[in-house]
């Protein structure tokens, strides 16, 4: 059953119809139309659908049933999609019968990892022979402070982040470990990241695992010490050639959403462009992000591949750094690094608004706290 809650102070929903859309995994399994039941101003009431059996994703979206003056027949007046199921746990423990890391290159199907001494020890991944990643994964905790994270009074979350090198930090191996069979490699590794010279950081325990069917990627960030300031995110950050150009996807949109920023977005199955992605800021900042995600698709010049969510994840990719949004002044200043930057979030600061109103509220800042980043890297379905 769909409830239909009327906000209107004047009017019924009789210039108004349901169409719906049921998903599963991505894929659209179902879809329909349905008239709404007589709902005067300020009432609700429900509307039935026959949906097919197992675990769905219902999308409903009010549209006009008639060309306005304002609008053609079909415009979209409100859509949401039915909250997502629970994820399971991801575990993150390094096993007690791991190897001295040894492997330089391993090849399992068409993937094939260049790997080495520090991080996480993955220096390199590709798909046929063609690259996929060229750097990472990295941590990061630190986004191009928005206006709102800078306001001119208050609270300077953008001025913390700065002056205690959030967004320069180092890293320290602490332990690592790999376990092979002819059919895979698992890598395991802990590694201290930092800001410079402070004693507080993030202990990250990372287990990375190829086979034949991609690569998987579990991380659990412990914080270590006493954080003196909130993160502005928690993800994993992977390098790219830049031979992708679109960008299909199963999870908040088509808008960029954050924790505090939602209302305009809905769980469903989207496409753009790289560039279209990118919010047109007057001033660059941090921009983009998408929550919810389920899985996305990169296609393009380079070898069409998914990557999966295992856990909680929004995500953003951009044809520019952190750093390059965070120095420019102006859209122009900002230049196509080469390669393209996808980060994975576990977690998000808010946006709020705090350049012309109070500061970002407690419950949507990202105090440090144990958070975990898993996916998965394999071939398209």
């Amino acid at each position: 059953r769909v409830r239909i809650i009327n906000r209107r102070f004047f009017a019924d929903v009789s210039d108004l119809e349901l169409r719906w859309r049921a998903w599963s995994g991505g894929l659209e399994v179902a879809s329909g139309r349905a008239d709404l039941p007589a709902i005067g101003p300020q009432a609700d009431g429900e509307v039935r659908i026959d949906l097919p059996s197992g675990p769905l994703d219902l999308e409903a979206i009010l549209v006009l049933r008639q060309p306005t003056a304002w609008a053609e027949a079909g415009h979209e007046i409100h859509g949401r999609t039915s909250e997502a199921a629970a994820w399971p746990t991801v575990l993150v423990t390094a096993p007690a019968d791991l190897a001295e890391p040894s492997t330089r290159v391993a090849e399992f199907g068409p993937w094939r990892a260049e790997l080495g001494p520090g991080g996480t020890g993955l220096r390199r991944l590709d798909l046929n022979g063609a690259p996929v990643l060229e750097a990472g994964p990295r941590l990061g905790l630190y986004r191009a402070p928005t206006d709102n994270d800078e306001p001119a009074w208050g609270l300077s979350l953008g001025r913390s982040w700065r002056e205690t090198a959030l967004d320069r930090l180092v890293s320290r191996v602490v332990s690592s470990g790999e376990r092979r069979t002819d059919e895979s490699l698992e890598l395991w590794s802990e590694v201290r990241w930092a800001p410079v010279a402070r004693a507080y950081g993030v202990l990250l325990t990372t287990r990375l695992s190829l086979t034949a069917a991609g690569l998987e990627v579990a991380a659990l960030g412990v914080p270590v010490g006493e954080w003196p300031f909130s993160w502005g995110r928690f993800g994993l950050d992977l390098e790219l050639p830049d031979d992708w150009d679109r960008v299909d996807w199963y999870g908040s949109g088509p808008g960029e959403s954050y924790p505090d920023m939602r209302a305009g977005v809905r769980r469903a199955r989207w496409s753009s462009s790289v560039d279209g992605l990118q919010a047109p800021n007057v001033r660059p900042q941090e921009n983009g992000n998408r929550e919810d995600l389920s899985w996305l698709e990169l296609s393009g010049v380079g070898p069409k591949f998914r990557i999966e969510a295992l856990s909680p994840l929004s995500w953003t990719l951009r044809p520019w750094t952190d750093r390059d949004l965070d120095e420019a002044t102006h859209r122009h200043e900002l230049t196509r690094s080469g390669r393209l930057h996808l980060s994975l979030n576990g977690g998000q600061s808010g946006v709020g608004s705090g350049s012309c109103g109070p500061d970002l509220p407690p419950e949507w800042q990202l105090t440090a706290r144990p958070l975990t980043v898993a996916f998965r890297i394999t071939l398209p379905e």
